[in-house]
């Protein structure tokens, strides 16, 4: 890309507080280094979140007698124990929601690495206060209705085959798995927009690249997902965009996790619909698409083409938006307060 062309780019984009204290805070970094910080951040975070996943998923097994038994039989093997899970109708829901819900600690990881390695505060970790639950309501209520949009694109294309409820209604079921998908999302966000765009916007090429690396990380990081397919992949880098822009205009992660904690839940539970190729839990309607291009076939709806033009549609929309003005907190340090990007400039030294 040209330097008029990230010049463009720049201004069609724009930054937030967030992006300009750290970058006032701590200067310019390389991408050898963030890319080498995330890895490591991502590895440790993963092997915390599958530790504390199959916690759940090892009591229930030794609790269960008849899977115990085959375990410590002669010529047990892993997949006959989960054929024997599966057998007796799989894994109880509340150790799917722990599993769902361990994935914070991947952005709980991330978010360490933030406040203690890079030593910034919370609010340079897009954790703004004020306003953060106001916040959260409007993207859960964007992520809801960006879903609905796709529903309408699939009946619009005529592969929507039809809906019913399910009976009974699993009402309590289906608020465990809100309960999962919040944290889930939360983990997600908090490491690739908290942690790891706000650093690569630091590297060069600034936040144009940042956001194009983010999504493209976020994608290929769902490459093991079951049933992918290119336009799968287009739809996650596209889904990568859009929580960038909304990062940027809203200037706090907040909202972005709460879009995506709507869009998984929305999606999984109340549509009953694959999230990234997995089938998760209970669901208040049972949805038949035809799984053409449009619903997405054995990947999903996101795996379609509804979603590529919502989530585009998304992107442009987010564009065009007013950016929010937030102000900074004073920034404290030792017991002296800095309000101005310049005064924290002088003193990143100290922090």
């Amino acid at each position: 890309m040209s330097i008029l062309g990230v010049y463009e780019m720049n201004k069609l984009l724009g930054t937030n507080a967030v992006i300009e204290e750290n970058r006032a805070l701590f200067g310019k970094t390389s991408w050898p280094r963030t890319l080498l910080f995330f890895i490591a951040v991502y590895i440790i975070g993963s092997t915390i979140t599958g530790i504390v996943s199959a916690v759940p998923q090892l009591i229930y097994i030794f609790s269960n007698e008849a899977v115990k038994a085959y375990m410590f039989s002669a010529g047990a093997t892993a997949d006959g124990v989960l054929k024997l899970i599966e057998s007796e109708g799989g894994y109880p829901l509340w150790t799917t929601v722990f599993s769902l819900a361990a994935n914070v600690f991947i952005g709980l990881t991330a978010l360490f690495f933030c406040l203690k390695s890079e030593k910034r505060s919370l609010f340079g970790a897009g954790l703004y206060k004020k306003g953060a639950a106001a916040e959260y309501a409007a993207g859960f209520a964007i992520g809801a209705l960006m879903f609905g949009a796709v529903i309408l694109a699939d009946v619009a294309a005529g592969e929507f085959e039809g809906i019913k409820l399910n009976s009974p209604v699993p009402v309590a079921a289906v608020c465990f798995m809100l309960f999962g998908f919040v944290l889930q999302s939360a983990g997600e966000e908090l490491l690739m927009r908290s942690f790891f765009m706000v650093t690569a916007s630091r590297c060069a090429g600034g936040v144009p690249v940042a956001a194009a690396a983010n999504s493209l990380i976020f994608a290929a990081l769902h490459l093991r997902n079951p049933g992918i397919t290119p336009l799968a992949i287009v739809n996650l880098t596209l889904y990568g965009l859009f929580a960038s822009v909304y990062f940027l205009r809203r200037g706090s992660v907040w909202g972005i996790c709460a879009v995506h904690a709507a869009w998984n839940f929305v999606q999984g539970s109340v549509f009953g619909a694959a999230v990234s190729g997995n089938s998760i839990g209970p669901s208040l309607f049972a949805t038949s698409l035809s799984g053409g291009v449009f619903s997405g076939g054995a990947f999903g709806p996101e795996g379609g083409l509804s979603t590529t033009v919502v989530f585009a549609l998304g992107i442009a929309l987010v564009l065009l938006s007013k950016p929010k003005k937030i102000i900074p907190p004073p920034l404290r340090i030792g017991r002296r307060f800095y309000t101005s990007f310049p005064e924290r400039k002088d003193f990143s030294k100290e922090i």
